[in-house]
């Protein structure tokens, strides 16, 4: 690295995933210890792009981490990075932060995520509240929950042993045995006796930003870092009110047609995940799903 570097840092762990499956959550909980944070928000995401390998780029993304002290662990958690390009990703993280990189990997049941992120876009007015239409009728659903294929590319440029893959029903279910193995995968020390579990970025009662996308995203990442520091709570949920609008509720469950295209779409990834996680194998009973799901929906 060049003398114009040398003073730069980068993460020492990446949350890379999947979208819709808690990361929000994860991170929350792993910034409550107090060797860990995340200096530019929950998601910097300057990895997807292939101005990262520019001198410019590495002084961006260097830049964010480059103040905390050296014996905090700083982290980035973006979804996008096991998204798309995330062959390009991976090997742009490789490049940048290293072979010894910590990579967690949270996933949760494909249907019940590909829901979870069709009420995310109709909240935000990108799509109808049609789920049983538009589930099918846009691949980014089922793509964002073909799990062995976003991690594919990951697993081809770093070593087994930097990974930690996480499921996301289990995580929640107890929070703070999910939390105590993603500090230890850190290398460090868990301190429970910080974790709040307040639960996080649910669509029920959710709250939608009306001002900050208008904002540069580097002042974003240093309000969402500093406020919740240096403001009494009181205050920053008044802020927060100020500056957002409630969500419209979650639309109607996708009818059992719908279901059950879904499952057929995300089996041949499932059995692929199968065989590049073993042990680590989500146990999901899709089938299950599909039947909760139509009787949950018949008795709303």
């Amino acid at each position: 690295m060049s003398n114009q570097h040398s003073n730069l840092r980068y993460p020492d762990f990446l949350i890379i995933g999947a979208m819709k499956s808690g990361t929000t959550t994860l991170a929350f909980d792993l910034e409550t210890h107090p060797q860990i944070t995340f200096p530019g928000g929950k998601e910097v995401g300057d990895l997807v792009s292939q101005d990262i390998l520019t001198d410019e780029g590495r002084m961006n993304y260097g830049n964010v981490f480059s103040e905390t002290p050296k014996e905090i662990l700083v982290g980035d958690a973006d979804p996008r990075y096991t998204y798309k390009k995330s062959v390009d990703t991976a090997r742009n993280a490789l490049q940048i932060c290293g072979k010894d990189l910590k990579l967690i990997y949270i996933m949760r049941n494909p249907i019940k995520r590909a829901i979870s992120h069709h009420t995310h876009f109709y909240q935000r007015g990108a799509c109808s509240a049609d789920a049983s239409k538009e589930l099918l009728a846009d691949d980014l659903y089922v793509d964002f929950s073909r799990y062995a294929y976003q991690i594919q590319f990951w697993l081809e440029h770093f070593d087994r042993k930097n990974f930690l893959f996480l499921q996301f029903e289990d995580y929640v279910s107890d929070r703070k045995a999910g939390y105590e193995r993603v500090v230890r995968h850190l290398g460090l020390e868990p301190q429970p006796d910080f974790l709040n579990e307040t639960i996080l970025n649910q669509a029920k009662d959710k709250r939608l930003p009306t001002v900050a996308h208008r904002l540069p995203g580097p002042l974003v990442r240093k309000l969402r870092s500093i406020a919740p520091r240096a403001l009494p709570k009181p205050i920053l949920e008044t802020f927060k009110k100020l500056v957002s609008r409630p969500a419209p509720p979650p639309p109607k469950a996708p009818n059992k047609e719908t279901l059950r295209q879904l499952a057929c779409r995300f089996s041949p990834d499932l059995e692929q995940l199968k065989s590049l996680l073993g042990e680590e194998m989500p146990h999901w009973d899709i089938e299950k799903t599909i039947e909760e799901l139509c009787q949950g929906d018949q008795k709303s």
